[in-house]
């Protein structure tokens, strides 16, 4: 009798940066304290993040994983529906 072994992995790309600020700095103080690590545009003053990541995953779930979870992509999924629905095909 041969066992067979069965590995299934799933992984996901993240790109990110980072800022240091502290939120009861001035602008010139943090510029001064932090240098070029503390000028990305487009920072929250309140929370010093360019982006809440807790207010990221509802959104990825109501616009992709909702419409793809537990479906058949090359029968269920418009868009897809009819096509070769491999891996190396839907990245």
């Amino acid at each position: 009798e041969v066992a067979t072994m069965l590995s299934v992995t799933e992984s996901f790309e993240l790109s990110a940066d980072h800022t240091l600020a502290r939120v009861n700095f001035t602008a010139e103080e943090t510029l001064q304290t932090f240098g070029e690590c503390s000028t990305l545009p487009n920072v929250d003053d309140e929370t010093g993040m360019k982006l809440n990541m807790s207010k990221l995953e509802p959104i990825i779930k109501g616009e992709i994983l909702d419409h793809v979870d537990l479906r058949d992509l090359g029968r269920d999924v418009p868009g897809l529906n009819g096509g070769v629905t491999t891996a190396k095909n839907t990245e």
